[in-house]
């Protein structure tokens, strides 16, 4: 190894080491720590978990285990949000229970292991959060260090679709669909999709210098780029959804603390040159879908639009192999209906590719109560959520919790496509949104500042 590698390796080391400390020393700074180190998911495998520990979770264990001792993590849920949390616990205990069992009986019994260690730290994540962040400051500075980890998804996509700085690492080189600091590009928009809405929030709030403000703007634009280069269809849908919401929030929020002109003009600028972009793409018809030929830029129209043109298309053709996958837990989740077949087990029992599909993986994996206890969690979760966003007084807070509904509703949209069990944002997002919602319901019982009041405002 060269001198500049080992420099650059013993400095991360050192640098690693730091982070590791604070977050052992003070565990809200490792919680901050933690969302922002999320958008990296790209690192070396390691020994036995291979790429499935990251560095973010090993801060998360180290704040884990110092909260835990300090005593944070039995602290009372917010007021509102109990029955969710224990929901959230039976949810957790039903797929431990799953996997244990098929640890028993399985002949690759590490696998289901792996799991049930990889679910119960994923909840002790949203456990943690939940308490943790209790004043409008804390929630504050972890929409900060998730707006940072954004916006690094976001420049190093951006360089990697303009090929200024184009490592391997940050696309995928045989079809070329951006990947940025992400392991995969299907991950990009479970991150960067809920960092729309925080970035829509600065770019309006008069909290922020005018620059600032441009900045969120920029990376509004740019997050947009990155989710379309990800080739993924389920980004696209999200970046569509995310868009049309964030600006049917805009319009509708009011007060002197937003600036909506620039944004919305900018936007509507946005969306008609988008607009013009897909019907062009749309109606190209000099050259056919290939997945090693189709831009990334392109594959999600080019799919969309073929597909909408065959006269017989059904269900298998939009879905693709994610229909055979769900189609085979309907058709098989009575062998086991109350326990599944064991988390991670579902690709060597039927020998078929994971089932890319959150609720309907639960129910192949974990068992019929698993997954009627995850909906019931869900919705009520959606629930709470809509009903803060409809009730709470104040214009700031209305607005955020607007934002907050739709940052959990864009990973709702995620979770139809993609496991999302096994990826930290699962556990982050809703967790951030219940926390987040608790501190706007008191402020607005209280009349006290809420966390919208600082949200663009630097700790």
């Amino acid at each position: 190894m060269s001198l500049p590698a080992l420099l650059v390796l013993a400095t991360g080391g050192l640098v690693f080491l730091g982070l590791l400390f604070t977050a052992i020393r003070n565990p809200l700074a490792g919680i901050y720590i933690f969302v922002f180190l999320s958008s990296i998911t790209d690192t070396p495998e390691l020994p036995v978990v291979g790429d499935r520990l990251v560095a973010a979770d090993f801060i998360m264990i180290a704040t884990i285990a110092s909260a835990g001792l300090r005593g944070m993590l039995t602290r009372p849920a917010p007021r509102g949000a109990q029955a969710l949390d224990l929901l959230g616990l039976v949810f957790i205990g039903l797929c431990s229970v799953s996997s244990l069992l098929a640890t028993l009986a399985s002949d690759e019994p590490g696998r289901p292991l792996l799991f049930l260690l990889i679910y119960v730290y994923g909840y002790l994540c949203f456990r943690l959060i939940v308490r943790a962040i209790d004043t409008p400051e804390r929630f504050v500075r972890l929409c900060l260090a998730w707006a940072l980890g954004g916006a690094l998804v976001t420049v190093v996509g951006l360089l990697a679709s303009s090929d200024i700085y184009r490592p391997e690492w940050t696309y995928d080189p045989i079809i070329n669909r951006i990947n940025s600091t992400m392991k995969s590009s299907g991950q990009v928009s479970s991150y960067l999709g809920p960092a729309l809405f925080i970035f829509g929030y600065m770019a309006v709030h008069r909290g922020l210098r005018v620059w600032q403000r441009l900045v969120a703007i920029g990376l509004l634009a740019g997050a947009a780029v990155v989710l379309l280069g990800t080739g993924s269809r389920i980004s696209f849908v999200i970046l569509v959804f995310s868009i049309v919401y964030l600006l049917a929030s805009m319009a509708k929020a009011h007060g002197r603390s937003f600036q909506r002109g620039p944004v919305l003009a900018a936007a509507l600028i946005g969306v008609a040159a988008f607009g013009v972009y897909s019907l062009s793409v749309w109606d190209d018809h000099t050259q056919s879908y290939g997945l090693v030929t189709t831009s990334p830029f392109e594959r999600a129209l080019r799919i969309f639009s073929e597909t909408s043109e065959m006269s017989d298309a059904g269900a298998a053709d939009w879905g693709g192999t994610r229909y055979e996958e769900t189609e085979t837990v309907f058709a098989h989740w009575g062998d086991n209906p109350f326990w599944g077949v064991g988390s991670g087990l579902f690709s060597s029992t039927y020998h078929l590719n994971e089932v890319h599909n959150t609720y309907f993986s639960i129910l192949g994996e974990n068992g019929l109560p698993a997954f009627a206890v995850f909906l019931l969690w869900w919705l009520l979760m959606a629930a709470h959520l809509l009903r803060a966003a409809l009730t709470v007084r104040g214009a700031e807070a209305q607005f955020a919790a607007r934002l907050i509904f739709g940052a959990f509703l864009a990973l709702c949209i995620y979770q139809v496509t993609t496991n999302g069990m096994r990826q930290r944002p699962f556990w982050i997002t809703p967790a951030v949104a219940l926390a987040g919602t608790a501190l706007l319901r008191r402020g607005s019982r209280s009349e006290a500042p809420a966390p919208a009041a600082t949200i663009a405002v630097a700790p």
